[in-house]
């Protein structure tokens, strides 16, 4: 009884005899559509490694959101192909081994709270919620599933599968009628007291209703083949997961309505370069449009409407999406005008959305949309809606993100208006790394190659499955966040799942002599025991099975598999990593909350043979961002083309260059996600070598520019935070010598190598009508109605402005340049230099011949003569954030913070008293500035003083310390009285 041919003929009956057995455990979902691909007969991919099925998630309306619902129950079998002798037995195994069949759900969770589970098969939830097509999903749910969750995702109102008609960042989060019950989206057609109207929309919040109270499945406990029970798929806990849009989603989602930490429900999100604060990182930045991102994005989507439907699509509420839904003649009138809504139209004769007051921004910006005491929406309501979101969120982010400053400010402004007595206060966390929007967790962005520990935290690279590693995943914060706050939560503490392979009820005859029962118990693994099996790393033992021969009683025995030659999962032969020895057990409430990468030399060379191995290229970590210590030290621009730390001690006249709003400096690198190069074979975005020929004659190396260079660092100079600028500025339209007229100033920091690159660092702009809400915005106080303004053609005005925020390192024999222009398309508009109209906004495009009409008159874009001022009384400056930095140049000029003396500003914070202390002694002052910039105390000393700050209202304000005469300022110390 020892044949091949035997053992073969055993083991497909036992895979049969266990599908039919363990039918019970592919439990049907009410209305459900099993849409899982057809199997080839063995698991070789992350997507067999769960059932899809799609479920109809109705929302109060009556829309219904399709919803994929993906369950750890194998959709092909996990099997493999084995030659092995059993030890003791001479019996040869040459055949294909089922270890679990396809339709049984493998992995259970056997304890809840400390004591025996009475339904193991229940789970823990992480949604998505997606306008691109939730059909992709397949290989992400995988590996949820053989990590121990149900992955849920889900088709956007009005996008592919789902009900209903699509508003581009309107329906996932809170009502708006609150905040404008007159007027809904331009291109809905519904009447405002239509339940399905664009402003009552709340599917993010509903698809978690719909979760908690309506998405139910039936149960086989005891595994008899009867269903005993229908009950709820998930634990009493849901997780968000996901990236840009499925991010910003989840802060939509958990704003909408107050949160109860102490009820089932939302535990946890993860949004991956996503922001709740839309209008200065997204829309408008400094009052310059951030064109592509804007246009292209909101673009891109409504084209995607398929007008092909148009004949047939006689519902606008149905899941065929044409133009149809919105009254319109084609795709491209609704993308339009979609475009309009968010930055043009004016309703109700209010400022449109280019204004910071709109009422639209209620719309998108959580902290612009206020609540009352019980957490809903009411235009004057006391509170801020970032109280309604009691939920730990873990941020990710990245320097060259298009989000990276809405996304920091979502973070402090949750954990700030969070009660001091919440949980979830100490779990706002956010990581900031060297990576753009469509690099996220990557080592590569632009053209630079960062070091291996960019992945130190994050551990994979999420963006690229060739290059996947389940085994670092598995490892990585990014699990142990659901682990932390899904699987240890106190609403159900579950603990870890296990992978069950369940007992068989009797044997099997497979021939007149011989009968089979496996496995003769149930039998259990650990999650690692099994990818490590997976990925051929360690064999399985201990596998209990039973044989009878005739009428002998039956013996027992263990069956040992040795690992795999080979793994069993093709990832286009990738390996797959180290032994993994479990899923690591983390505690969030010890993690710093923010921890971001200071990005230093490129560490494959840059020309100083090995001199900057030292330099940057670090993991940082502090209890808030912008951090409390640096110092904000001026870089000045001088007429000759240098920069340093120098201010001008003679009028130097100007620096010119001309501004063509039609033939604008091309944008290469930064914080970018719909721009490519302008050979269009590389998304730009990142750091950038603007020195490449492909490249310099586009955005650095021609007319339209002017250039600042330093001479080169002997020390290295680290910068944390948001630089600012402050210029001195006039333009002059070719054509017209005075009247009203409006500019951009675009500054960049660009990085100059000893090897020649010249590496794209940072960037920031400015829209010379919104002077004043810049200013408000850089002073930390920001002030949404502030005026917007023509200038007058000719005359200087002061301009001072935030920057992106950046944590960078230059090292030695490095330079710092500086580039000031006037435009930067597509990634923002091109300024046309002609006035405009108050409480109106202009948008247009190189080329496509739009006029603006001006007190009656017809405007078209102009050229215009740009003029930066250098003298003692405007000194145009770079204010840099420092941080713990020598500064050194080549001509032995030391500058230390920007001068030879060392204060010390403490403590910061301060609640009643502020000591300054100085290195050296000497007569000095000290005027304190708020950020309203008000001079609100003077005071006079010699090498320290302490000041009494208890009278000064809450905020952000600087201390100005000067020497000697008082007339120098030597440096500013920003510091926050509490």
């Amino acid at each position: 009884m020892r044949t091949t041919f035997t053992l073969i003929f055993i083991f497909f009956i036992f895979s049969i005899s266990l599908r039919a057995q363990d039918q019970s455990y592919l439990i049907p979902i009410p209305g459900t559509i099993d849409l899982t691909e057809t199997p080839n007969g063995v698991v070789d991919g992350l997507a067999d490694f769960s059932t899809r099925l799609q479920v109809p998630f109705t929302m109060p309306d009556g829309v219904r959101l399709m919803t994929d619902v993906y369950l750890p129950i194998s959709s092909d079998d996990i099997a493999f192909d084995i030659d092995y002798t059993i030890p003791g037995l001479n019996i040869d195994l040459d055949t294909r081994i089922v270890i679990i069949p396809k339709g049984v759900q493998y992995l259970v969770y056997p304890t809840l709270n400390g004591a025996p589970n009475p339904n193991p098969y229940q789970l823990p939830i992480v949604l998505s919620k997606t306008p691109y097509n939730k059909k992709g999903d397949a290989e992400i749910a995988g590996i949820l599933s053989l990590l121990g969750y149900c992955y849920l995702s889900q088709d956007e109102r009005g996008r592919y599968s789902s009900e209903g008609r699509y508003f581009p960042l309107m329906s996932q989060g809170w009502s708006k009628d609150p905040y404008h019950p007159n007027f809904s989206h331009i291109i809905d057609i519904t009447p405002l007291d239509h339940p399905r109207n664009s402003k009552y929309h709340e599917d993010g919040y509903n698809t978690i209703e719909f979760i908690k109270n309506s998405l139910v499945r039936k149960y086989d406990l005891d595994g008899d083949g009867e269903y005993e029970t229908t009950d709820d798929v998930y634990t009493g806990v849901i997780g968000m997961f996901g990236a840009s849009a499925l991010a910003y989603n989840q802060l939509q989602a958990a704003a909408a309505h107050r949160i109860d930490p102490n009820e089932p429900g939302l535990k946890c999100l993860l949004p991956i370069v996503g922001t709740s604060e839309f209008y200065r990182s997204t829309g408008f930045e400094n009052g310059v449009l951030r064109h592509q991102l804007v246009w292209g994005w909101i673009n891109g989507q409504m084209v995607d409407t398929d007008d092909d439907l148009m004949p047939i699509d006689h519902d606008i509420f149905n899941s065929l999406h044409s133009s149809n839904d919105y009254a319109l003649s084609d795709k491209f009138e609704a993308s339009d005008l979609s475009i309009d809504h968010f930055t043009s139209v004016s309703y109700e004769g209010k400022t449109p959305g280019y204004f910071p007051n709109s009422p639209l921004r209620a719309d998108m910006d959580v902290s612009h949309a206020p609540v009352d005491a019980d957490g809903e929406g009411d235009i004057n309501g006391q509170y801020s809606r970032y109280s309604n979101m009691d939920v730990p969120v873990y941020h990710v982010s990245g320097w060259y993100d298009i989000f990276v400053g809405g996304q920091y400010e979502s973070r402090n402004l949750q954990q700030h208006y969070l009660p001091d007595n919440s949980p979830n206060k100490g779990l706002q966390k956010i990581i900031i790394g060297p990576w753009a929007h469509q690099t996220i967790t990557s080592r590569t962005t632009g053209d630079m190659v960062y070091p291996e520990n960019v992945l130190d935290i994050l551990r994979a690279d999420i963006n690229d499955f060739d290059e996947f590693n389940i085994q670092s995943l598995a490892e990585s914060e990014l699990v142990g966040w659901y682990r932390y706050n899904l699987n240890r939560n106190p609403i159900a503490n579950i603990g870890e799942p296990i992978i069950r392979i369940p007992e068989a009820q009797e044997f099997q005859q497979l021939y007149p002599a011989l009968a089979i029962k496996f496995p003769t118990e149930t039998f259990d693994l650990e999650i690692s025991e099994l990818l490590n099996f997976l990925i051929a790393k360690d064999g399985l033992e201990g596998l209990p099975i039973a044989i009878k021969i005739g009428n002998l009683p039956a013996f027992e025995i263990t069956l040992d598999i040795p690992k795999l030659g080979a793994p069993l999962i093709d990832f286009d032969g990738t390996s797959l990593g180290g032994q993994l020895d479990g899923i690591p057990e983390m505690d969030f409430s010890e993690i710093p909350d923010v921890r971001y990468y200071v990005i230093g030399p490129d560490y494959r060379g840059d020309g100083t043979d090995g001199l900057n191995d030292d330099v940057g290229n670090i993991w940082m970590e502090s209890d808030t961002f912008p951090i409390a210590d640096v110092d904000y030290v001026p870089l000045y621009l001088h007429n000759n083309g240098t920069v340093d730390f120098k201010a001008p001690v003679t009028d130097e006249g100007y620096s010119v260059y001309v501004h063509d709003p039609e033939d604008p400096i091309r944008s290469i690198g930064g914080a970018n996600m719909i721009v490519k190069t302008p050979q269009g074979d590389r998304d730009s975005q990142g750091q950038f070598n603007l020195a490449d020929e492909r490249y310099a004659p586009y955005t650095m190396d021609r007319d339209g520019v002017v250039k600042f260079t330093s001479e080169a660092f002997t020390e290295p100079m680290t910068m944390i935070g948001f630089p600012k600028v402050k210029l001195y500025a006039k333009s002059n339209p070719s054509q017209d010598l005075n009247g009203p007229t409006d500019t951009d100033f675009h500054v960049r920091i660009v990085d100059v190598y000893p090897d020649g690159r010249e590496m794209l660092v940072n960037e920031g702009c400015v829209n010379a009508r919104a002077r004043a809400y810049a200013r408000s915005v850089a002073e930390g106080n920001e002030n949404d109605d502030a005026p917007f303004t023509n200038i007058e053609i000719g005359q200087i005005y002061e301009y001072y402005f935030d920057m992106l925020p950046i944590a960078y390192a230059f090292g030695r024999q490095h330079k710092i340049k500086v580039l000031i222009s006037s435009s930067n398309f597509p990634r923002y508009q091109a300024n046309p230099n002609i006035p405009i109209t108050d409480n109106e906004f202009f948008r247009r495009q190189p080329g496509d011949g739009k006029t603006h009409m001006f007190n009656g008159v017809e405007m078209e874009p102009r050229i215009a003569v740009q003029r930066v001022a250098i003298s003692p009384d405007m000194p145009s400056q770079i204010i840099l954030p420092l941080y713990n930095s020598t500064i050194t140049s080549t001509n032995d000029q030391l500058i230390n913070q920007g001068n030879a003396v060392n204060v010390l500003v403490y403590p910061n914070p301060t609640a009643d008293h502020l000591n300054i202390s100085t290195s050296k002694s000497g007569k000095y002052s000290v005027n304190v500035i708020n950020y309203m910039g008000q001079n609100v105390m003077t005071s006079e000393f010699t090498n320290n003083t302490l000041l009494d700050v208890k009278s000064l209202p809450t905020g952000h304000y600087l201390a100005e310390i000067r020497s000697l005469d008082g007339s120098k300022v030597i440096i500013t110390k920003a510091f926050i009285k509490q």
